[in-house]
């Protein structure tokens, strides 16, 4: 079998965020598991081309523009990677959005806001993969797109005779990491009509408010999955109407089932800081000691606040987008309210994002200045150590399609306490985790938690060693893909 995976993230050469997790675990899998696998990616002008192949230019036509691509090559893990380079990617410092160094460039360049020219972007990524697979590389049995910067693909092969010899009796899949609407990567209709990559009839299939959708375009032209069951029930059970764009109701419309399947998790992930297996208490309080000052002696890091972190108090940890979908507002809630009932708990929040929760949390810092610390930016090797000092894990997200980050945590014997939404919901309360589903519910836990951490260590430990094992029985990407992937795309 071979199978082709087409993305704008694959780890470790463009992370953003849980993308890179899925393609990258997918393609090792696939590799592993003696498939062709192979995953096309932008060459952004951040990736170091050192020991990548470079191999001959071709041209691609956007409308009237030629558009000059260069790909490079890998193999990475087993996987056949294949990166094109292309002047709309070429000078990029990130994979979606600008950073500060960006704003002395362009007054158009906002630190945090998605690329002027993202259309061309996703646009030539996908022509590109067209024309250099049909040229080059054999038929495939399956491709696997990923999100709306893909999306188009299905619709583009279909609408093309000198296309369809070759992709015949491809299956497409789409994966579907988030339905929000900003995920979605809606182009303007009068554009994708000039452009005539895209039978009309087929662009009208997916028009919503004078833009053409891609990802409601791939969910008619290939089986749509996404990244829980949990996810895919909501959606088709329109529960996120709002935050997708009625997209439940559109796949309703046109007798679209979505497949839901959990993502796996790399259990390996914790080798780089020295962790092979559940930690022990005395591993942990070891990071737990250490911590704060490793951060501290980064530069690309602010810290804010102080925490004392010892074995009597239990820490709890956030790590992740500081944004409105996280839910960083009831944390900040949950977290105030936590710190005035007392008790001899800290709290860390690592990340990044809205300017205007950064802000809050500087002034909870203020606030609460021996419990609480926020940590300004992010840091692999410091994320990986602050999932392993701390005890507990909190996600606030209103909606999550799938959640890694709760794996991650309990990887390393930290227990996550998750809103009870999307795919968090594979925590099982009190047994791998804690659930809830007001903030005076995530307070309460919280409380919960601490007493537990004080006269019930037994009994949390229990809860560490069960989803420890819940992961290694069920959600290894090697059984995710013999058990979910292989029987769907073989079916």
């Amino acid at each position: 079998m071979i199978v082709f995976q087409v993305s704008r993230e694959f780890s470790p050469y463009a992370e953003a965020g849980g993308m890179k997790e899925v393609v990258t675990g997918l393609g090792i899998t696939y590799a592993n598991s003696d498939i062709d696998s192979y995953v096309f990616i932008p060459c952004y002008g951040f990736i170091n081309k050192n020991g990548l192949e470079k191999l001959a230019s071709f041209y691609i036509f956007l409308g009237l523009d030629k558009i000059k691509i260069t790909p490079y090559f890998t193999i990475y893990k087993g996987v056949n990677l294949y990166l094109f380079d292309y002047s709309f990617v070429a000078n990029k410092s990130s994979v979606y959005t600008y950073i500060e160094a960006d704003e002395s460039i362009s007054t158009n360049f906002k630190r945090g806001f998605g690329f002027i020219d993202n259309d061309e972007i996703n646009l030539t990524l996908q022509m590109a993969f067209i024309e250099f697979s049909t040229k080059y590389l054999p038929s495939p049995d399956v491709i696997n797109l990923h999100d709306g910067h893909t999306g188009l693909i299905p619709g583009i092969v279909k609408s093309k005779k000198s296309y369809k010899k070759y992709f015949k009796d491809v299956k497409f899949f789409f994966t579907i990491h988030n339905a929000g609407v900003i995920y979605h990567q809606r182009i303007s209709y009068n554009k994708m009509r000039r452009l005539k990559i895209i039978k009309n009839s087929y662009l009208k299939k997916a028009i919503v408010n004078k833009e053409v959708d891609p990802i409601h375009l791939a969910s008619i032209f290939s089986t749509p999955i996404t990244v829980s069951p949990f996810y895919a029930s909501e959606i088709m059970n329109l529960v996120h109407e709002e935050s997708s764009g009625d997209f439940g109701a559109f796949c309703r419309k046109n007798k679209i089932i979505i497949q839901g399947i959990t993502n796996g998790i790399n259990i390996n992930r914790f080798e780089d800081v020295g962790i092979k297996g559940l930690p022990s208490r005395e591993e942990k309080l070891v990071n737990k000691l250490t911590i704060l000052e490793e951060i501290k002696s980064l530069s690309n890091l602010k810290v804010w606040g102080r925490v004392s972190l010892g074995a009597s108090r239990p820490l709890f940890l956030f790590q992740n987008r500081i944004t409105e979908q996280k839910g960083v507002d009831n944390l900040i809630l949950g977290i105030r309210a936590s710190i005035k009932l007392g008790g001899d708990s800290d709290f860390i929040v690592m990340g990044e994002g809205e300017a205007r929760f950064e802000e809050e949390l500087k002034d909870l810092s203020l606030e609460f200045p021996d419990n609480f610390c926020y940590v300004q930016g992010y840091h692999e090797s410091i994320a990986l150590k602050l999932f392993l000092a701390s005890d507990f894990f909190m996600l606030t997200s209103k909606w999550e399609p799938c959640g890694l980050t709760d794996f991650e945590a309990q990887l390393v014997g930290s227990i996550p306490i998750v809103h009870r939404t999307g795919g968090l919901q594979k925590v099982l309360n009190d047994e791998t985790g804690y659930l809830y589903n007001t903030i005076d519910e995530l307070i309460f836990v919280i409380k919960e938690c601490e007493r537990m951490y004080s006269d019930m260590p037994e009994h949390l430990v229990q809860i560490n060693i069960t989803a420890f094992n819940e992961i290694i029985n069920k959600y290894t990407w090697e059984k995710v893909v013999k058990k979910k992937y292989l029987p769907l795309f073989y079916g």
